[in-house]
């Protein structure tokens, strides 16, 4: 291949590494699959289930508040999500508003796992959804933007701590491109400068994590 069909499929490589493509799909494998055995365009999401599920699902789930370094509104946005998403799998789910109220008229700390046993015994929920944001990441270089949420949460029986099923998915979203002469340096700056600013993306590329991962958990409904 010649040095100029060379530089056009690196660029081609490029472009849909940063801006995916319509032959991306959503794979499902397990926590010890190499990264190398992910094909290029995948989306992955690293799931393991306990034959325990499958033996005897949880009836209540109870959402605990999401951990990592990030601010109040993300976590929030991530309990919701996760909620609305395991409504649609589980028979009973207890989220952040229902939690905070019996935690403030019980005096529950759900950081606390000595808690979980009282708050079941309370509430009937045999167990419990950590959430964990592995990180929420931001980056733009002026032509190029993106967005990342790293998330993983795992559903563990209150009684003896079993993990019942546990997922974790990177998402990502970008726009922008690689600047080839003055005028696609303008239009890649403009695009990526209007995706980062767009406050909507976050809530939405959350959701689309959260989505993917919970698509892994049987409906025991």
């Amino acid at each position: 291949m010649s040095p100029r069909g060379q530089t056009i499929v690196a660029i081609i490589l490029i472009s849909v590494g940063l801006g995916g493509s319509g032959c991306t799909r959503t794979t499902y494998g397990a926590y010890e699959d190499e990264p190398s055995e992910v094909p290029l365009l995948d989306r992955r999401v690293a799931v393991e289930i306990d034959r325990v599920f499958y033996a005897a699902p949880p009836e209540c789930v109870i959402i605990l508040p999401t951990r990592g370094t990030l601010d109040f509104e993300a976590a929030a946005v991530i309990e919701r999500s996760l909620e609305r998403h395991l409504g649609q799998r589980l028979p009973k789910i207890i989220g952040a508003l229902a939690r905070h109220r019996l935690e403030r008229a019980r005096g529950f700390n759900l950081s606390d796992p000595t808690d979980w046993i009282y708050f079941s015994r309370e509430t009937g929920c045999g167990a419990v959804l950590e959430s964990e944001a592995h990180a929420v990441n931001a980056d733009y270089f002026l032509v190029w933007a993106q967005r990342s949420a790293d998330l993983e949460v795992t559903l563990r029986r209150i009684g003896d701590g079993t993990v019942l099923w546990r997922a974790r998915h990177l998402a990502q979203r970008s726009d922008g491109g690689l600047p080839l002469g003055p005028i696609s340096l303008t239009i890649s700056t403009v695009e990526a400068g209007r995706f980062h600013g767009d406050t909507d993306i976050l809530p939405s590329l959350i959701d689309d994590a959260v989505r993917r991962i919970v698509a892994s958990l049987p409906d025991v409904r």
